[in-house]
């Protein structure tokens, strides 16, 4: 069997310092309203891939604290990002 040819990708991304982790989610949630429909009182579940992002617990906590200013209240569920895992039908797994 004859395989394609392969290629090694490599992607690089400009270094941002911690310190500005916390503008940047703010300027984004402003510029995208991404809580625009987030009312007081909701409880919002966040979750989010890591792969590749050095600082995403600081994301994660500057977009927590953005809910909880709306009067919000968030839940962070357990999983890695693979809340599936081992417990899909399609897997064959679960309990």
């Amino acid at each position: 069997m004859e395989l394609p040819p392969l290629y090694v990708v490599d992607q690089n991304f400009e270094a941002v310092e911690r310190a500005k982790t916390e503008l940047y989610v703010a300027r984004e949630l402003e510029r995208t309203n991404l809580l625009g429909s987030v009312v007081a009182g909701q409880t919002v579940i966040i979750t989010a891939g890591s792969r590749g992002v050095d600082s995403m617990a600081m994301v994660l906590r500057s977009l927590a604290e953005a809910v909880k200013a709306r009067g919000s209240k968030t839940c962070h569920p357990a999983g890695y990002g693979k809340p599936w895992r081992g417990h899909s039908p399609r897997a064959g797994g679960g309990s």
